[in-house]
């Protein structure tokens, strides 16, 4: 004898949706802190270069600085 299985329609739950949404959330939070320490790290370590390493790699003298009194989220690279 065969069984026969037909699809049933599962609809998650409000609870399990607004769930979902909430880790979503957390990871994308997350993800944007990591970003935001990894460029802190980078402008610090740029601020602490000599004039002559920074013309190695073509990196404007003012450049650092402008880079270190930057917000952590402003990772554009205008203004060099």
């Amino acid at each position: 004898m065969a069984i026969i299985s037909l699809p049933i329609p599962v609809r998650p739950s409000l609870g399990t949706i607004l769930a979902l949404r909430l880790l979503q959330g957390i990871q994308a939070g997350a993800a944007s802190l990591t970003a935001w320490v990894v460029a802190r790290e980078t402008q610090r370590q740029l601020a602490g270069l000599d004039r002559r390493t920074l013309a190695d790699i073509g990196i404007p003298l003012n450049g650092p600085r402008s880079l270190a009194t930057r917000d952590p989220w402003d990772t554009s690279n205008q203004g060099w």
